[in-house]
């Protein structure tokens, strides 16, 4: 498993986790009603994504962090755009 596709399996099974609790019995059927359930905006969402990685790279000292510009650094260098994650996000979710 790449590094990328780890950070998108962290996230996913946090937002899941969420889902399947605390809001479990409630249809969620895409991203903005996700956001209307948990009760974020789109930039508090961002926020929320950014702390999961960061308490996970603590939990487990992996460098999942996003950089201040809400990018992540791969091992190539290639560079994630947070928009480019919540895409990738949003499709193993829905």
């Amino acid at each position: 498993m790449t590094k990328l596709e780890e950070i998108v399996d962290v996230i996913v099974k946090n937002i899941k986790s969420d889902m399947d609790s605390i809001y479990k019995g409630i249809p969620i059927a895409d991203w903005n009603a996700l956001l209307d359930t948990f009760g974020l905006s789109a930039s508090e969402m961002k926020e929320e994504i950014y702390h999961i990685l960061a308490i996970y790279s603590n939990q487990t000292g992996k460098d999942y962090y996003m950089n201040d510009d809400y990018e992540i650094i791969l091992e190539n260098g290639d560079i994630i755009t947070y928009r480019q994650l919540s895409n990738l996000i949003r499709k193993k979710l829905f």
